[in-house]
């Protein structure tokens, strides 16, 4: 049991760390137009959020389980999705999940990160 706390506990921190990532390089970013038109923050924004998804998917059932506030397989869905669709990504919807949901998110995995140390 300890272990898939452990491994729960090295996930999370690697949710965490892609979703900084996401947030400390479009933080200046204003507005979709911006955001639309830089590729390489584009092509980052998409591995941070296949990281995310990846890690998501590996967590143990028992966590996810006890936590359905959040969208455990959307997650999963949107790694598919920029993983294998990448030619027809949406980037306003990955625009709107950067400013609406990942901060949304990352509340959620601090408060598990505190809860498992």
């Amino acid at each position: 049991m300890k272990e898939n706390k452990q491994t729960d506990l090295i996930r999370l921190k690697h949710i965490l760390e892609a979703i900084d990532l996401i947030q400390i390089n479009t933080l200046n970013i204003d507005n979709f137009e911006n955001f639309h038109d830089n590729i390489l923050l584009k092509t980052s924004t998409e591995k941070w959020l296949e990281e995310i998804g990846e890690a998501s998917h590996h967590l143990s059932n028992k966590l996810k389980f006890e936590n359905p506030q959040i969208e455990w397989d959307e997650i999963y869905s949107l790694r598919n999705r920029v993983s294998h669709a990448y030619w027809d990504v949406d980037y306003q919807i990955i625009w709107d999940i950067i400013k609406f949901d990942i901060p949304i998110l990352k509340n959620e995995i601090v408060k598990l990160i505190s809860i498992i140390e």
